[in-house]
């Protein structure tokens, strides 16, 4: 890899975990006195948007359960820091909070299945929950919210990584890895199928339709092809398939047929209603462009290691980012949120350092840290999220909850990140899971 990290910063002192890990209990404890109780659950409040009519306006509500924007995102974070910290407060919250989604899951709409922002990462998150504090409890109730959605969830509308039909497919896939689940990886499969199935076909080029407006098939790590193509590589850990490798080798030439090199980028074809036919734009952020695309590509080089042209689409997504994070950073100001903030964008140079054994992401890593300890944390200032023009909101990937979690990697870089789905480690015994005779639907 050759990307170069221009990004100026101090040298990493030796009290940076601590000081990473303090930053990380300043959030944990707000999140702590924020906690709205209800006997033995408890829940947040949260900024969204949210669409009404032709209007979008900032909306204050009670957090939903999903990972994305409600309780089982916070639920996570302060479970891997009570682990660190060992504030039996933040562990009560924690506890409170996973109570609060097992008590949820079972309602969901069945057509809200994502990962990120429905039943299934809920699940997951309680799974996980369970392997940080080991309390079988969430483990067996994340288990059978999970077994209840691959036999009943309808699936329909979205395809993608964030709320559709690949980030279920890409959680279906990990647990029935890690659990040696056969009915998991039924579903799992199934799932894969019905992305293969719904595949836009140009020449030799594959990619998927999104639910909104847009001028050309998304490209992307959220919303688009490459979270989709991601989804399928993990379904291949379990139960491989050339029809999943060969979808996956078209989407990435759709990519590369959309890459700007004069931008090092891949563009956003979202269109906004008033202006159907404007030129698309190109994001640097974890849900579209660069950073996303690059995060996507470091999991790809795992699971395809001939693939090389990888690499070098690593690189320009890492330059990129990186001129993202040499802007003016105005703390107080700007956006620290995981999801297009700079807690996102540092995270893809994390993800590249200890891959890669990359030295220069490496130091912008901490370089950016510290300029988070400085510029924000120092200062005790209101930490900027994603929801526009509203006030600090707990979420994990729009609010301070993820901005904690990056602390928490930045002190314990071996922490898994919360921006790719859980990865799929295929059988240790066998190429593959073999297919259950009573197969979920």
């Amino acid at each position: 890899m050759n990307a170069r990290t221009d990004l100026a910063g101090p040298v990493a002192s030796t009290d940076h975990q601590a000081r990473f890990l303090e930053a990380a209990d300043a959030i944990g404890c707000r999140l702590v006195r924020d906690a709205l109780w209800h006997g033995e659950r408890c829940t947040w409040m949260v900024w969204t948007k949210q669409s009404v009519g032709s209007a979008f306006p900032s909306c204050y509500r009670a957090a939903p359960g999903g990972l994305y924007l409600g309780v089982a995102g916070i639920a996570l974070f302060l479970n891997r820091l009570a682990r660190l910290t060992g504030d039996a407060r933040q562990a009560a919250a924690a506890a409170g909070a996973l109570a609060q989604v097992q008590a949820r899951i079972g309602h969901d709409d069945r057509r809200a299945y994502g990962f990120y922002t429905g039943s299934s990462g809920a699940a997951w998150a309680l799974i996980d929950a369970a392997g940080v504090n080991g309390e079988a409890r969430w483990k067996e109730a994340g288990m059978r919210a999970l077994h209840d959605l691959a036999g009943n969830a309808v699936l329909e509308a979205s395809l993608d990584l964030l709320d559709g039909q690949a980030g279920f497919a890409a959680v279906l896939a990990s647990v029935a890895a890690a659990e040696g689940d056969q009915v998991l990886a039924d579903a799992a499969a199934c799932v894969a199928d019905q992305l293969v199935a719904s595949a836009v076909r140009d020449r030799d080029q594959v990619s998927w339709p999104g639910q909104q407006a847009q001028s050309a098939n998304l490209v992307g790590l959220s919303h688009g092809t490459t979270g989709i193509a991601l989804a399928l590589l993990e379904v291949d850990q379990i139960r491989p398939a050339a029809r999943y490798r060969e979808a996956v080798a078209g989407a990435l030439r759709y990519e590369r047929a959309c890459y700007s090199p004069a931008h090092r980028n891949w563009p956003d074809f979202r269109a906004a209603p008033e202006a159907p036919c404007a030129e698309p734009g190109h994001v640097v952020a974890w849900c579209h462009g660069a950073t996303g695309m690059g995060m996507a590509r470091l999991r790809m080089l795992e699971l395809m290691p001939s693939e090389q042209a990888l690499l070098a689409e690593v690189d320009a997504a890492l330059a990129t980012t990186v001129a993202a994070l040499n802007a003016p950073i105005e703390p107080g100001v700007a956006d620290v949120s995981l999801c297009h903030g700079i807690s996102g964008l540092n995270e893809f140079l994390l993800m590249a350092a200890r891959q890669c054994a990359h030295p220069a992401a490496a130091s912008a890593v901490l370089a950016v840290g510290d300029m988070l300890l400085r510029g924000w944390h120092a200062r005790n200032l209101p930490w900027g999220c994603g929801i526009p023009h509203c006030g600090e909101t707990p979420s994990l990937l729009t609010g301070t909850a993820g901005i904690g979690h990056h602390f928490l990697r930045l002190h314990d870089p071996a922490i898994p990140s919360v921006l790719l789905p859980p990865k799929t480690l295929a059988p240790a015994r066998a190429d593959s899971i073999p297919t259950s005779t009573g197969a979920a639907s």
